[in-house]
């Protein structure tokens, strides 16, 4: 029998197509829509033509398939053309072990074809989904749950099993489903993939399975029209930070913070620089803790809090963050209002304000990058120009270029910390980020001093409380501010500010629309509330919540008014897999449920510790029911009462008794 399924339509035409590759001792899986390339060992030896003639005519879409499909199927390739008499069991454990090192192994996509002496395939279209969709280290399993797929599946099979035929049968369906995940995916980010589409016809460069700040470095390159060399920084190299002229304060508490951040040094590890070759264990100091990569903030530094006013504020390489915890504010026509002050473009600027480049790049990064930034605001104003002109078409266009820009402006900020890019230099990262804090610390000493509080600050803005009268002073602190930096603010007003942190809140605006982050934004891939997007997790409380403080609808009407499932929805992670208490049955390692009445039930792992289950409980988990797959109606056992009760307490963290 052959292992070649064939039903593509028009395949002398190029078109897209999800793949995935499944790899055990005997069994072998190319499989697309429409198309399966399988290796049994009692079938025939597909006919490689076919496969050649599939990836030839469409453009896959894989997910983390730059390091494992493509490698998998340039091997299969490789070892049916160089040994024309192979057989399907051959072949099968031939490619087991090639997976296994790969997977076991951490041999990188890029290592693999060179340590193998197996060629590459130059020729072939593909998009790796992985770098594109938002998020680090996220898996498809999860980017499924994400999205509300119908069904989560995790692998049938273990992966060091002989299958079966049955089994097989069993794992080229799952791999169906993962298709249909990985064609989710790309429909539902399919706006970065027409950005990068934008970019690599602008660039002559194929940047579509690039990250945002892999694209930044691909854009400077292609720009510079020279490749530069990565400057390697030793191990425990040090360095202090330096100021900008434009660094000045009132008062003496905040003198001695700048004194503190100028006088203690930061300090820049590499592992891979200790590690013995050929060895994976970690790497500890004299006193046992783990030594970690990056750029160590000094102590003294990160155990600043600066207390103003009403508020506390902690520096930090993210940014500067205010510690508030369970408040609101709000504004009060004749007594004070609510304003949130953002500072446009803040890194992006600030590294054009203080004319710093990489010195693997030398000054030709500056012009290079306020050219991006000058093209930006061009582009971003000619969308605004062709919205009020009524221009949809036009909007769109210029938007799209804008979009394309601000990831390049972005990306090239975040490699300043990447000791594997051209752009990496810690100093010029650290000199941003702290400028940023004590940029917007000036901006709060001066508000506070002039009796306006600042109720919260976060990496690029404050939101302020004006005392009714003072609207013309902060107006001013803020002009005289943009004069001494050479940056600009942007203002939103806003009528009601719920925080349980400054990372989680709720705020109003006059026109009664809503922001909402953290715990109450919602949940998805890359929603405009979270741009990394975030695990579902009974977001039918956080509805519940915002539509209480917006409108006063009790609790328990948005609740128990909802008919869909997805609201009352919790998505997590089970390390090694999870299991059920109720029935025992298999989750795996992405396990979904909702809160069932009478469920006293938890999700467990299966994760083996020297060889015993340890059987950790996932988080929250306590009176759950498994929902792997969406039902067609709303299942009738919902506990409501605890949907409720969370919502009191989601009330609760924001200071609403």
């Amino acid at each position: 029998m052959s292992g070649v399924f064939f039903e593509c339509t028009n395949m002398g035409n190029y078109s897209q197509a999800p793949t995935d590759v499944e790899c055990y001792r005997n069994y072998f899986l190319i499989k697309a829509p429409g198309y399966s390339f399988e290796v049994r060992p009692h079938w025939q030896l597909p006919n490689v033509m076919g496969l050649r003639f599939f990836l030839a005519s469409h453009e896959l879409i894989t997910f983390n398939g730059n390091n494992y499909d493509v490698p998998m199927i340039a091997a299969c390739l490789h070892l049916i053309t160089s040994n024309p008499a192979i057989t399907p069991t051959q072949l099968c454990a031939a490619l087991k072990a090639y997976s296994d090192s790969i997977i076991v192994g951490r041999v990188r996509g890029w290592q693999f074809y060179k340590q193998n002496n197996i060629p590459e395939l130059p020729w072939l279209k593909h998009i790796d989904l992985f770098e594109v969709a938002p998020g680090v280290g996220i898996g498809l399993k999860m980017y499924m749950g994400r999205m509300h797929s119908e069904t989560l599946q995790d692998l049938p099979v273990e992966p060091g099993a002989n299958l079966t035929n049955d089994e097989m049968d069993i794992l080229e369906n799952y791999c169906g489903n993962d298709l249909a995940g990985t064609q989710g995916l790309k429909d539902t980010i399919k706006g970065r993939l027409e950005l990068r589409r934008q970019i690599s016809a602008d660039l002559g460069v194929d940047v579509m399975s690039k990250s945002d700040a892999q694209i930044s470095e691909s854009t400077i390159i292609a720009k510079l029209g020279w490749r530069p060399q990565k400057v390697v920084y030793p191990h425990g190299y040090q360095f202090h930070y330096q100021a900008p002229p434009f660094i000045k304060f009132k008062t003496q508490q905040m003198q001695q913070v700048l004194a503190t951040v100028l006088t203690n040094a930061f300090t820049v590890n590499d592992v891979d620089q200790l590690k013995i070759p050929g060895e994976d264990d970690e790497v500890c100091d004299a006193d046992g803790r783990k030594i970690k990569t990056g750029i160590i903030i000094p102590p003294a530094i990160k155990a600043i809090r600066v207390a103003m006013g009403i508020s506390v504020y902690k520096f930090g390489i993210g940014g500067l963050h205010s510690q508030e915890k369970s408040i609101f504010h709000l504004t009060e026509p004749g007594k004070w209002s609510l304003s949130d002050h953002d500072v446009a473009s803040y890194y992006p600027s600030l590294i054009l304000l203080m004319n710093m480049y990489p010195g693997a790049i030398g000054e030709a990064f500056i012009e290079i990058y306020r050219r991006v930034y000058t093209e930006r605001l061009h582009a971003k104003n000619m969308a605004g120009a062709c919205k009020k002109a009524g221009d949809s078409e036009g909007a769109k266009r210029w938007k799209t270029i804008a979009d394309s820009l601000k990831i390049v402006l972005n990306g090239a900020f975040g490699k300043l910390g990447s000791k594997y890019s051209i752009l990496f230099a810690p100093e010029l990262l650290i000199r941003t980020t702290i400028t940023g804090q004590l940029a917007l610390l000036m901006l709060i000493e001066d508000m506070e001093l002039a009796g306006i509080p600042v109720v919260s600050a976060n990496t690029d803005g404050i939101i302020v409380k004006t005392p009714h009268g003072l609207e013309a002073t902060r107006d001013s602190i803020l002009k005289a501010w943009e004069a001494a930096t050479g940056l600009e603010t942007e203002e939103t007003k806003y009528t009601a500010v719920f925080s349980r942190d400054v990372n989680n809140y709720i705020a109003f605006k006059p026109d009664g629309t809503h922001k909402a982050k953290g715990c109450f934004g919602e949940s998805g891939v890359s929603p405009e509330a979270s741009p990394t997007g975030k695990n579902p997790d009974i977001d039918i409380c956080s509805d519940a919540v915002i539509a209480y403080l917006a409108r006063g609808t009790p609790l328990y009407t948005t609740i128990r008014q909802c008919t869909d499932i997805r609201r009352f929805l919790t998505v997590a992670t089970c390390a090694g897999g999870g299991y059920w208490e109720g029935t025992g049955e298999v989750l795996g390692k992405t396990v979904r449920w909702y809160y069932g009445k009478g469920s006293t039930h938890a999700i467990r792992s299966t994760k083996l510790r020297a060889g015993q289950t340890i059987g950790n409980m996932v988080a929250g988990s306590t009176g759950s029911v498994p929902c792997m797959r969406l039902p067609a109606q709303l299942p009738a056992d919902i506990d409501y009462e605890f949907y409720e009760r969370e919502a009191y307490k989601m009330l609760g963290t924001i200071g609403v008794r």
